[in-house]
């Protein structure tokens, strides 16, 4: 990762979020101590800190939430606050494993909209595995496909889609 071999470093030293397909959220703790769960309480109490968590719980449109039990939120609420949690880690590359994939059909598209912009406005590297075709073209700069491990074609959007409208000799 940036040119640095981080399978052997400890895994809180390797800066990569990962947002399960099911959020792994704490039911015995609210909205707001699920974000803050990953920091060390001096983190959590630096100035510099705390503008961070409240920029991206206002860019996650969660504040409203930050009370809430885990067990009262929608799917969509679920997994802005596992993608909150991550994000106020400030990890260099964040692996998104299917996040869409539990939510129900309207949830998914408006958050898909959101996270599009979220994503665009942060910056960090991501890793998105899907099945979901729509998930590909509104989130995706560049794709690879995959069968069994294996890169099968990789290339931007555009290339992809160009590849399979041209005719064949």
């Amino acid at each position: 990762l940036n040119g640095i071999e981080i399978t052997k470093q400890p895994i809180e030293k390797r800066k990569v979020g990962y947002v399960f397909q099911d959020p792994s959220l704490f039911p015995h703790l609210n909205v707001y101590n699920n974000i803050l769960f990953g920091l060390r309480r001096k983190e959590r109490e630096s100035k510099e800190k705390i503008i961070h968590i409240k920029k991206i719980i206002d860019d996650l449109d969660i504040a409203h939430l930050l009370d809430r039990r885990i067990d009262d939120l929608s799917g969509g609420e679920k997994q802005k606050v596992s993608l909150a949690r991550i994000l106020v880690l400030n990890p260099n590359v964040i692996l998104m494993d299917e996040p869409l994939a539990h939510i129900d059909f309207l949830a998914r598209d408006k958050l898909r909209i959101e996270l599009r912009s979220i994503l665009r406005k942060l910056q960090i590297p991501i890793i998105y595995v899907t099945h979901f075709e729509e998930d590909i073209y509104a989130l995706a700069d560049s794709i690879a496909f995959l069968d069994r491990g294996k890169v099968e074609e990789s290339g931007t959007l555009k290339e992809i889609l160009n590849s399979y409208t041209r005719p064949t000799s």
